[in-house]
């Protein structure tokens, strides 16, 4: 008995949307890192803008934001556009990003916004995941997840 192609991709279709058949994730596949909650333990505004989507948040002074930022994929200088830009005052004061070119999905971050310069960020910055950025009060990064 031969079966229609077209029966075949509707059972298909279905067995994906009700999460029966999954694809497998091959072995070396790069996890995304996405950045769920910003917090801001500084007592001014933070201004975060995310290069890659050119948007924009503001994260008042004390608080938790609930953003769900992807974290951009960078592995050149050129690319440092991508980052999440977090500002303070009128100057940029943290680039972070995602390295490209790191085994173990590290997130990495910049103070000088130079790709060649930048430092895994302290706490749980490596895994992908869901993660929570916080600035401390004394104004470095930390991240746990």
């Amino acid at each position: 008995m031969k079966v229609p192609h077209r029966i075949i991709a509707a059972a298909t279709a279905v067995l994906v949307a009700s999460g029966v058949l999954t694809a497998a994730q091959p072995a070396n596949a790069a996890a995304v890192t996405e950045v769920r909650y910003f917090v801001n333990n500084l007592s001014e505004r933070l201004v975060v803008y995310v290069g890659e989507t050119k948007k924009t948040y503001g994260l008042v002074p004390g608080g938790e934001h609930w953003l769900n930022i992807r974290a951009p994929w960078v592995g050149n200088q050129g690319e440092m556009g991508k980052s999440i830009a977090i500002q303070r005052g009128t100057r940029i004061i943290y680039w972070v990003f995602q390295d490209y070119w790191n085994t173990h999905d590290q997130i990495k971050y910049s103070t000088t916004n130079s790709y060649e310069q930048s430092v895994p960020v302290p706490g749980s910055s490596t895994g992908g995941g869901t993660k929570r950025l916080i600035i401390l009060r004394d104004g470095s990064l930390s991240m746990d997840g």
